[in-house]
């Protein structure tokens, strides 16, 4: 056999064992977590957002702090409601392909640096994601700075409107440019004890996936009285589940057995109980994708999203209680 055949066959068996070498399969990624890495995949990312900024007229984190308070709102057509049940692994790659990173390209106040700070997100059409508000309004105090959102191949798209955002929702609806993703369907008609899914980026863990039920349904505890059929009380629906997620999951979508959003990842909070005031329990807190769906409705009324996003949101009301923000 001629040393070319040789390298050639060689390379064919590599290719037919490496799965079984690395305990995957070909189309499973396996991905870098050394910080060297990390770093390196977001100089890449930063640069591919400077270049794209100009091009699409992204707007500033100031222009975007102007549009918490003004949103511009316009329809949005939601994609239908999918039926056919996956089996855990398809919903895996199909959770992949649905999670997007979603944050700011920004420099800080202490260095001339561009930095990328990202939680998660999906998208809802083409061209409008949604996000947790509190991933819209970071508190990051920037010179400069502006919305950026990837997906798993790398696409980017930079944000050119607030639709709409609410504090109390924890819900951003934010409109992109450059790249178009593909929309996930919303599922509200979902039950105690059914299946969720999650994938995400925890503490700089790098594609996460786990695997969870629904605990249950509840108005959480800044629910005031208000009509419980209204945009403004079902502002409080929460949803508890019990998939992994830790700070920089926000805004991740949480998906049912046929790969429908059920609700996004908002908060983690603890328990306490007994005398040395320990953590007993430990909650993971997402946002009803009945709440998306009501404040998609709502676009069409241009008055009552900037009402909404006026909105002034309780502290909590259970000092056993405490609620970190999700935001990296």
């Amino acid at each position: 056999m001629s040393m070319f055949r040789l390298k050639w066959f060689f390379l064919f068996i590599l290719t037919a064992i490496s799965p079984f070498l690395f305990g995957q399969s070909v189309e499973t990624p396996i991905y870098e977590q050394a910080p060297s890495a990390i770093k390196e995949s977001q100089e890449k990312n930063i640069q591919k957002a400077l270049l794209l900024r100009g091009k699409v007229s992204a707007i500033s984190k100031e222009e975007i702090d102007k549009q918490i308070i003004n949103p511009l709102p316009e329809p949005v057509k939601l994609a239908p409601v999918l039926t056919q049940q996956m089996t855990t692994e398809q919903i895996a790659v199909h959770a992949r392909k649905s999670n997007l990173r979603v944050g700011y390209c920004y420099k800080c106040m202490h260095c001339d640096h561009w930095h990328l700070n990202l939680a998660g997100g999906y998208a809802i059409a083409p061209n409008v994601i949604v996000t947790c508000q509190h991933v819209l309004s970071s508190k990051t105090q920037m010179k400069d700075g502006f919305l950026v959102v990837y997906d798993h191949e790398g696409n980017i798209a930079c944000g050119v409107a607030v639709l709409a955002q609410n504090p109390v929702m924890d819900t951003a609806i934010i409109k992109v440019a450059g790249a178009n993703f593909n929309p996930v369907p919303l599922n509200s008609n979902v039950k105690q004890g059914s299946a969720s899914y999650c994938f995400s980026y925890p503490l700089r863990q790098q594609g996460y996936f786990s695997t969870g039920v629904i605990n249950r349904f509840l108005w959480d505890d800044t629910y005031n009285g208000e009509d419980k059929q209204s945009i403004d009380g079902l502002a409080h629906l929460r949803i508890n589940y019990s998939n992994d997620w830790a700070p920089g999951s926000s805004g991740s979508p949480l998906f049912d057995a046929a790969g429908n959003v059920t609700g996004h990842v908002s908060t983690i909070y603890g328990l306490a109980g007994g005398k040395d005031k320990q953590v007993c329990l430990t909650l993971h807190e997402g946002i009803a994708a009945r709440i998306v769906e009501r404040l998609v409705e709502t676009l069409k009324s241009p008055e009552e999203i900037k009402r909404l996003a006026n909105m002034i949101p309780l502290e909590n009301k259970n000092p056993e209680i405490t609620k970190p923000s999700e935001e990296k």
